[in-house]
């Protein structure tokens, strides 16, 4: 249950790291994806907090969202947006 709490607060830090980059258009995010990507990846992490407040957590090899490949290969390398997306994911699969 530590767990499952500590990954709802990294993913709801990164939803509002989203929401935040979303509303004030920030161009250093801006430079590394669209709004269409953030809102995916939004809406991916949303759907996490679903499952997870389900208790239906999905085996550990059925955990992979992509997310943090998607930001190493394409994103600006320390974008703090990026890091808080990629510990959220991490922390989801350890669960």
């Amino acid at each position: 249950m530590k767990d499952s709490k500590k990954t709802v607060e990294l993913v709801g830090r990164a939803i509002a790291g989203i929401d935040e980059a979303l509303l004030r258009h920030r161009k250093d995010v801006s430079s590394s994806t669209a709004v269409n990507q953030l809102v995916i990846f939004k809406h991916s992490l949303l759907h996490v907090l679903n499952i997870i407040a389900s208790g239906n957590i999905p085996h550990n090899s059925n955990r992979e969202l992509g997310l943090a490949r998607v930001i190493v290969d394409q994103w600006t390398e320390n974008l703090e947006l990026g890091l808080l997306i990629i510990d959220a994911e991490q922390a989801y699969k350890s669960l």
